[in-house]
């Protein structure tokens, strides 16, 4: 039986907080999701999680 399914690549913090500023610039949401080669329906879970994403940022830029 053959499938067809794609690797997922984890993203990091930091790749994350890049994308959502392009976001931020107003780029087209179809150009950013090619630009970073990921689907439109990941562009908008980004989009979606921002704030838990932006807290995570912050919460591991502060560490002990």
């Amino acid at each position: 039986m053959l499938t067809n399914t794609k690797k997922l690549k984890p993203f990091s913090l930091t790749e994350k907080l890049t994308i959502l500023d392009e976001v931020d610039k107003g780029l087209k949401k179809s150009n950013i999701a090619k630009q970073f080669s990921i689907s439109a329906s990941t562009l908008s879970t980004f989009i979606k999680d921002r704030n838990k994403i932006e807290k995570s940022v912050e919460s591991d830029s502060i560490g002990p």
